[in-house]
């Protein structure tokens, strides 16, 4: 086990230094991610849709030397009392060079759509349309209560760590996933807008899941008169709004996180009893579906653990799988400073891949067949040979350079199923 899981930690060092393998889609599929920020003004908010189209949701098509798509993103704010709408759309054109671009989830388009409404209660329309297949998509409606609040802080923000450049200038990115915290190896940053900018210093407690993650004086802040601006495919932070706010920024904290809820309890020093709440999520964004069933995950080690590891894990309550579970991988973790691990989410996302791309006419399971099984363990091969042996067989090789191995495969019943024959 200890020799397959450096075999692992290696290519997860190695694959990290790749472009990435394409990955299955998130089970409960949405063509888009969005989150909505808003910034109160004199007598209007500054309402800002912001959105993200991973590349393997849309439908490309080959036009000469490259492949494109086109989407359109429709928003209709229905004032609940007014019966007034407020409709806006855009239309994004993507192409890329290389076909494997398409089947990516961490490549994608972004967008903003940027409206000023009265304050109110609306419901919040959202369609998305492939124009390659003209098939619209709506989805679920959202309900929001948008006032100009009497909170002195507004939500949070969720931004990259690292600032983008924008004609010259560098900005906060805004992170753009469903304002939710990203469950990953990344760092990222929150920047907490107070209306009051004479406050210095905040007092900031996050909550992770009801364990204290983060209990400090925050000082560090900037000016500015909030607002979002698109540049070169990224959101950002820009000072075109309405008002002035003091932004304070909060850094260092989230690889620390678990997936679930984070709890924000903000004071303007530790002396006042007033403080003001906000709750936001850590979300595994593009978790591997065998996650999704602790026990079908405990049974999934069965290509690198023998039966007397995987029969104790499940000996536990069902209750307390899913944290034994991170337990057996944290012994084996290459970055223990985190709560993500990386050399889990490798093998369950090559579990992915190789149910979904080595299935066959006999098995519709992938992960089980022998070319799933060197997947599971090896990874990604760095070339493959494809032939035909003196019976017309197909005849598959992989190759291994880095790691000195050559394992070969034949279709010996033309059903797509290859049967290692050395390696």
């Amino acid at each position: 086990m200890r020799k397959l899981l450096a075999l692992l930690i290696f290519a997860v060092i190695f694959t990290h230094a790749q472009p990435k393998f394409h990955q299955l889609l998130h089970p409960i599929f949405r063509p888009l991610l969005f989150e909505i920020n808003t910034f109160p003004g004199d007598s209007l908010i500054n309402f800002y849709f912001s959105y993200r189209i991973p590349y393997n949701r849309v439908v490309f098509v080959k036009s000469g030397n490259r492949y494109e798509a086109s989407v359109k993103i429709n928003l209709e704010l229905i004032d609940s009392v007014k019966n007034e709408i407020t409709r806006q759309f855009e239309e994004k054109k993507i192409h890329v060079d290389n076909f494997d671009l398409t089947n990516q989830n961490e490549v994608y388009v972004q967008g903003l759509i940027g409206l000023k409404i009265p304050d109110g209660d609306y419901k919040i329309l959202t369609f998305f349309t492939d124009n390659n297949i003209n098939k619209e998509f709506d989805l679920h409606p959202l309900y929001r209560r948008l006032k100009i609040s009497k909170k002195n802080f507004l939500r949070p923000v969720i931004v990259d760590n690292k600032q983008a450049e924008c004609s010259n200038v560098k900005k906060y990115s805004l992170t753009n996933y469903d304002g939710d915290i990203p469950f990953s190896e990344s760092e990222y940053e929150i920047i907490i807008p107070s209306k009051d900018t004479a406050e210095k210093s905040i007092v900031l407690t996050m909550i992770n899941n009801d364990d204290t993650v983060y209990n400090q004086l925050v000082t560090e802040s900037f000016i500015d008169k909030n607002s979002f601006n698109e540049c070169d495919g990224k959101i950002l932070f820009d000072n075109k709004g309405s008002n002035y706010f003091r932004n304070f920024i909060i850094k260092d904290f989230s690889r620390k996180l678990n997936e679930g809820e984070l709890k924000f309890e903000i004071k303007t020093n530790e002396k006042s009893h007033k403080t003001e709440k906000f709750v936001k999520k850590v979300t595994w964004l593009n978790k591997p579906f065998p996650l999704l069933n602790p026990e079908f995950a405990i049974k999934a080690l069965k290509y690198v653990e023998g039966d007397s590891v995987i029969d104790n894990l499940l000996s536990y309550k069902d209750s307390e799988l899913y944290k034994k579970l991170f337990d057996y991988w944290k012994k084996y973790d290459p970055t223990p400073a985190t709560a993500y691990n990386p050399l889990m989410n490798e093998y369950y996302t090559r579990i992915d891949y190789a149910t979904k791309e080595f299935a066959s006419i006999g098995s519709w399971n992938g992960a089980n067949s022998d070319r799933g099984k060197v997947y599971i363990k090896f990874g990604k091969p760095q070339e493959v040979e494809r032939a035909s042996d003196e019976s017309g067989r197909v005849v598959e090789t992989w190759i291994y350079a880095k790691l000195n191995k050559k394992f070969i495969f034949v279709d010996k019943e033309g059903k797509g199923e290859f049967i290692l024959v050395s390696g």
